[in-house]
């Protein structure tokens, strides 16, 4: 599976097992990262639910083998994080007080 063009579709599977959310990738920032067994890129998305109103910023990342053609990039996050926007900020706000980033 290859990384498709913004706006991306996404979804997931709520705790109860039975409601599925989905919405789209609006907009992504990443980074590359090489290590021996495989190639990452690592991500942070704004993302927009069908069922809510604020956006929201999602970290996680895809990864293919070295070596392995672009079409080989998969999702590979698989407990992804996932906070609004607004608390988001207020998340590295405080980072930033603590000296964490």
């Amino acid at each position: 599976m290859a990384i498709k063009p913004l706006p991306r579709p996404v979804s997931y599977m709520e705790r109860d097992g039975k409601t599925k959310r989905s919405g789209k990738i609006e907009r992504e920032v990443g980074i590359g990262d090489v290590v021996k067994y495989g190639i990452y890129r690592k991500l942070l998305q704004e993302v927009q639910f069908d069922h809510r109103k604020e956006k929201y910023i999602r970290l996680g990342y895809y990864v293919k083998n070295c070596g392995a053609p672009d079409a080989d990039f998969r999702w590979g996050s698989q407990t992804t994080f996932i906070i609004t926007k607004t608390k988001f900020r207020k998340l590295l706000k405080d980072a930033k007080k603590k000296g964490i980033i």
